[in-house]
């Protein structure tokens, strides 16, 4: 259980590069869009999963799987919003990147959803998940 709680608090840390966003109060100020909003729901989904997950009944847990986990839960801290120096000097380019990472963190959401009990930091057997997305692809998060 005190893991779970770490792996939950991980993905409630996550959100710290968004927090300016979501508080901004002045007309200036940027205000968290479309991704972010995904990403937050997400990685709220993710820390409740991680809080409710089935026990594995074998797990891996050598070096290199323990240090994929450990950059996979590390990483997502050094996320910044976008500029909006990308936003108004490439808006082509920004609309096509805002509409990949709407479709990616969209399908992203669905499958967690679809995982379940079954999710897992570590690569473990929790049992195969067949339906939805997972049924169509292997891992499709």
């Amino acid at each position: 259980m005190v893991a779970n709680l770490g792996v939950a608090a991980t993905f409630v840390a996550t959100l710290a590069p968004w927090v300016p966003q979501l508080l901004a109060t002045t007309p200036n100020a940027p205000r968290a869009n479309l991704s972010a909003w995904i990403w937050i729901v997400g990685a709220l989904t993710m820390s409740v999963l991680s809080l409710t997950r089935a026990a594995p009944r074998e797990a891996r847990t050598d070096y290199q799987a323990l240090m994929a986990a450990a950059a996979m839960m590390v990483l997502p801290l050094f996320m910044r919003p976008a500029t909006r120096f990308a936003v108004t000097n490439w808006p082509t380019v920004a609309a096509a990147g805002a509409i990949f990472q709407v479709a990616g963190l969209s399908l992203m959401q669905v499958a967690w959803l679809y995982l379940g009990r079954h999710f897992g930091i570590l690569p473990a057997n929790r049992g195969l998940v067949v339906r939805g997305p997972f049924r169509v692809i292997r891992h499709p998060v």
